[in-house]
């Protein structure tokens, strides 16, 4: 088997945007990946089309050699590169898909998962409500999603708060956490906090948190991850709360620099900034090894939902996965099969690789493809 050619599609659904790589086959398989969120959608599509050209030719299953060149980019650029890391993490998604096709295994047996085929998912509310941010909107999404199985919700109140402000204004966020908390109890809401806040901010906001509503299920980036002295400081004041990050780590001396922070409980890589599968799934076990607890941040499309999930199975800790809830109408029809989520559980099938690919109606409907040097209609000539 050998790669013929790399492809890029963007899709964009109703209140979404994803973007998709595809590694084709001369024996006829597709692997896909997922490099949402690179930060340049067209030069991310670019660079992927001129890794495209240097794979043509190769056995996808053999991985080392189709992913040497991201090695030898790792330093300087990829350290501090988004579009590089992202690029090369969803060719990699797309190589491990196409493995596990190639020997007829879904992609979490090949991994070692077999026996765990239920990754718990957690409900972030926030995908959903970018363009709705009253409390009635969080408390309506909350209670939908409990009501669909999903035991913890995330969410993202303090839209006013800026680290850079003297004064902020606190109260809306208050009023979003408590609408919430109406309709899901405190110790299922995990609070995303964007690093949003200053030392005094911080202090101010978990004093109301803690002492009116009680321990959230955990509280995610705070601050800036490099500001270790706020961190610090104020986790010995909160020593009962779980303290989550990591989601913008490129590489492994970003996790490093985590892990060795005695402050951050949950660890949280995103396989399509970080290098992929052939990264997270050495990650996993590492994470768990110094006692710590990986819960993949995954915000994005059904792909990168997919590939997540799969790698999750490796997992020893039950923490559950982000799933991007209710972030468009039209998810639901964006694969094929669909998206084997159940009550809050993504359950992984038997067939072989990720189990699911972009529907052909889908794509035709709401994507472009990156073709010389510019997003394309499927069928466009030019």
């Amino acid at each position: 088997m050998r790669i013929t050619e790399v492809n890029v599609f963007k899709a964009c659904p109703p209140k979404e945007t994803w973007v998709f790589v595809a590694v084709s086959t001369d024996e006829g398989l597709t692997g896909w990946g997922e490099i949402t969120g690179s930060t340049d959608d067209s030069c991310v599509a670019q660079l992927c089309t001129g890794i495209g050209e240097k794979l043509k030719g190769k056995d996808p299953t053999n991985l080392i050699e189709c992913m040497t060149d991201y090695y030898k980019w790792q330093y300087p650029v990829v350290k501090t590169n988004k579009i590089v890391s992202c690029a090369w993490s969803g060719i990699d998604q797309a190589l491990w898909d196409l493995t596990a096709q190639y020997y007829g295994l879904p992609l979490y047996k090949l991994l070692g998962g077999s026996g765990n085929n239920k990754i718990e998912l957690y409900a972030n509310l926030n995908r959903g409500l970018r363009f709705e941010r009253s409390p009635e909107a969080l408390k309506r999404a909350g209670e939908a999603a409990r009501k669909s199985g999903f035991r913890v919700v995330k969410c993202t109140p303090f839209d006013e708060v800026n680290p850079h402000m003297d004064e902020v204004d606190l109260g809306k966020g208050f009023e979003r956490y408590e609408a919430l908390l109406s309709v899901v109890p405190v110790e299922d809401v995990a609070l995303d906090c964007h690093q949003r806040f200053a030392r005094h901010t911080l202090a101010r906001m978990l004093d109301v948190i803690t002492r009116k509503y009680g321990l959230p299920y955990w509280v995610e980036d705070p601050v800036d991850v490099a500001d270790l002295d706020t961190i610090n400081k104020i986790s010995t004041k909160y020593p009962e709360l779980r303290w989550a990050a990591g989601e913008d780590s490129l590489g492994y001396i970003d996790i490093f620099s985590l892990l060795n922070n005695p402050v951050y409980e949950v660890i949280m890589p995103d396989l399509k900034y970080i290098g992929g599968i052939s990264v997270v799934k050495t990650l996993i076990p590492f994470i768990e090894g110094l006692g710590k607890k990986a819960s993949l941040h995954n915000p994005n499309g059904p792909i990168s939902t997919a590939h997540s999930a799969h790698v999750s199975a490796v997992s020893r800790y039950k923490m559950p996965l982000e799933f991007p809830w209710d972030s468009t109408c039209e998810r639901v029809s964006s694969t094929t099969p669909t998206e084997p989520i159940e009550n809050g559980f993504y359950v992984l099938n038997d067939l072989p690789g990720i189990g699911i690919k972009p529907a052909e109606a889908f794509l035709e409907r709401f994507t472009k493809v990156w073709r010389n040097g510019a997003w394309q209609g499927l069928n466009s000539t030019i």
